[in-house]
């Protein structure tokens, strides 16, 4: 889990992702991998259906599932590229990215991000507070 108290100086956030997994295809509906991006507490990603990041979600379900090689990533399927968004207001707030590895310890799921997707003015230092030991650490 990654956690960080962010000062947005406008009011949109945004960020793009990935969300990759070895589970998939053939571990579907047995480990139950997961990935949320949240801002103050609330959701904002979702997979290409409106569905939570999941490897049991609908997405995974679908023939749209990137493998290798058109995913770039030796992963076994992932997402395209996918953007998670909110509308803030200028202040304090704090961004959280949790991937949890479920029922297993071999078959991992990752997910990859473009960090500082802020439009405006985006200036002054952000404080990184990483969370370890919760959710398997980092």
């Amino acid at each position: 889990m990654f956690s960080s108290p962010t000062q947005k100086k406008n009011n949109r956030f945004s960020t793009d992702f990935i969300f990759a997994s070895e589970e998939y295809p053939e571990y579907l509906n047995r480990y139950y991998d997961v990935m949320g991006i949240y801002i103050d507490n609330q959701q904002i990603a979702f997979d290409p259906t409106g569905a939570p990041i999941t490897i049991n979600g609908p997405f995974f379900a679908s023939n749209q599932v990137l493998i290798p090689p058109a995913s770039g990533s030796p992963y076994d399927g992932s997402t395209p590229i996918l953007t998670a968004r909110a509308n803030v207001a200028p202040g304090d707030h704090t961004l959280v990215i949790a991937i949890c590895d479920i029922n297993d310890r071999q078959y991992d799921s990752a997910g990859f991000f473009t960090i500082g997707g802020c439009t405006g003015n985006c200036t002054g230092p952000v404080t990184v507070n990483v969370c370890y030991n919760k959710g398997g650490g980092m």
